[in-house]
């Protein structure tokens, strides 16, 4: 079985997001088969930490600059250096440019695979001059993962790539969330948000972004008067801040404990999850209320949001930066109890069905088992589907 090392610019402890989660899931489900993970981040602190979590070995080293959403370190490439020379296999996730920088001047030959999150969206001007490093980084790894069909078809980086890219589906562990069992401290804190809430709410979760269309759900609220309740924390918490304090059906909750995320997410009425730009790869959030049974409304971005998200299945899809649309969609969700409840057990469903951490790690693994170049998996890497 194989060493393998993730790298990535940010993990928990330090940081927590989708993609920490992806990793995080990534390493639960393939170490059920035997590899295990070493992860290499950068973190604010002043010097390098190394801590040992439940599904790898997380080695944090500071950054010393930030540049255009980028955190730059030298210690950071000699460290990735000298740890991808004990390990069998490389994990990189991208987009992080450090991570490019570090693989072309370490020159290493281990075996790579890299797990393409999202496209670099907002940075245009900063992209051009990104975009020769990251073809000669793309180039040199053995295997390209996207997370969705959708994905792989709409990216024009992706495309130009297209003969070492397959698709895995990100998934999730049901065992590793502690909102999903039944104990009575769990019961107890949906019975809070129940008394907090009683008349139920519309439920986003995730980091504070600009591309997840949080402005269109304000303005959405208050079009429809609906209660809608945000919960995490990010560079636009000011933004929300505000509304909830303008807006008296706009519920914002800074960051949640898990535990009370998942209660969150038991009593809530439905999730909106209007991010509208392709910055949304997934939806990591979305996904998890697909695994509570919830109603979904999600916006169309040629994502993997709507690869979750089935229209008029499992939930409904609206144009992207359209508050009407979402008001209407909301509308819809809360004045039909019976709608709402045949979406949610669709979602759930189709969970079952595509995204379990289980799936994601058996499909994985037989990448890292090519790669090593196992006598059961000798095609070529262009090949595995």
């Amino acid at each position: 079985m194989a060493k393998v090392l993730h790298i990535y610019k940010t993990y928990m402890p330090f940081t927590m997001g989708g993609v920490e989660q992806v990793i995080q899931q990534l390493a639960i489900s393939t170490a059920a088969v035997g590899h295990t993970h070493q992860v290499l981040t950068l973190h604010e602190g002043c010097g390098v930490e190394v801590i040992q979590r439940p599904e790898a070995e997380v080695t944090g080293v500071p950054w010393h600059l930030h540049i255009q959403s980028t955190p730059l370190s030298i210690d950071y490439i000699k460290r990735f250096r000298v740890m991808a020379s004990k390990v069998d296999i490389i994990h990189y996730h991208h987009p992080f440019p450090l991570q490019d920088i570090a693989q072309l001047f370490s020159k290493s030959d281990k075996p790579s695979v890299v797990t393409y999150h999202s496209d670099v969206i907002r940075q245009k001007w900063a992209n051009k001059v990104y975009s020769p490093l990251l073809n000669h980084f793309l180039g040199a790894v053995n295997v390209v993962v996207a997370s969705s069909e959708q994905y792989r078809q709409s990216s024009t980086v992706l495309q130009a790539h297209r003969d070492k890219t397959q698709v895995i589906p990100f998934g999730l562990a049901e065992d590793s969330y502690p909102g999903l069992s039944s104990s009575i401290e769990n019961s107890n804190l949906q019975d809070v948000w129940r008394e907090k809430f009683p008349e139920g709410f519309f439920l986003f979760v995730g980091v504070l972004r600009y591309y997840k269309g949080l402005n269109v759900l304000i303005e959405a609220a208050k079009k429809t008067g609906l209660p809608v309740v945000i919960a995490g924390d990010g560079p636009i918490r000011k933004t929300v801040e505000q509304a909830a304090d303008e807006i008296k059906n706009v519920h914002y909750l800074g960051m949640v404990s898990e535990t009370d995320k998942m209660a969150l997410l038991r009593v809530a009425t439905a999730f909106a999850f209007p991010s509208a730009q392709r910055s949304e790869a997934f939806g990591i959030s979305l996904l998890e209320a697909a695994m509570f049974g919830k109603a979904l409304i999600s916006a169309e971005i040629g994502t993997g949001t709507s690869f979750i998200n089935q229209h008029n299945e499992t939930g409904i899809v609206i144009p992207a930066n359209d508050a009407s649309a979402l008001a209407d969609a909301m509308n819809t969700l809360w004045h039909d109890e019976s709608l709402r409840q045949v979406m949610g057990e669709a979602a759930r469903a189709r969970f079952l069905e595509k995204f379990t951490a289980s799936e994601m790690g058996q499909r994985y693994a037989k990448v890292y088992e090519q790669l090593l170049g196992s006598p059961e998996n000798s095609a070529s890497t262009a090949a595995l589907e």
